[in-house]
């Protein structure tokens, strides 16, 4: 059985923010939360909704905070109380909801609500051509 890539991706983070000794100790439910596999970022919020609506959406989902403290100065592990774990699923999750992936070391910068939707807004893959152009293309024999 080959293990899932995003999991491996996960367990990588999980392993480098513990040894960095990111946010302090691990609490025994964040040990829990990094044995079991990665779940996919809630969906609920429509596509068409802002990339700050989405993630902060995903915040509240994640960390289980009011909506009305997930502010764009908002700090992830000071303000909002992620440890190092919940970020790393935070951050997943965004990977997820946004299809792109966040590079290892980035992960340091992204102190503040407004750094993690700068990055996604910044990171985000250019929308795919309907192929409309290629259909017309190869349409004229």
């Amino acid at each position: 059985m080959t293990e899932d890539p995003s999991r491996r991706r996960f367990l990588k983070r999980v392993t480098t923010a513990l040894a960095a000794g990111a946010s302090g100790a691990v609490s025994p439910k964040a040990a829990a939360r990094a044995r079991s596999a990665p779940q996919a970022a809630p969906q609920s919020k429509p596509k068409n909704a802002t990339v700050e609506d989405r993630v902060k959406h995903i915040i509240v989902e994640h960390l289980g905070v009011d909506e009305a403290k997930v502010v764009p100065k908002a700090r992830l592990a000071e303000d909002l109380g992620a440890d190092s774990l919940d970020v790393v699923e935070l951050l997943m999750a965004c990977e997820e909801a946004f299809d792109i992936e966040i590079e290892c070391g980035d992960e340091e910068k992204l102190r503040t609500v407004e750094d993690l939707v700068r990055y996604v807004q910044t990171h985000l893959k250019p929308p795919k051509d309907s192929g409309s152009k290629k259909s017309t293309a190869s349409s004229g024999r």
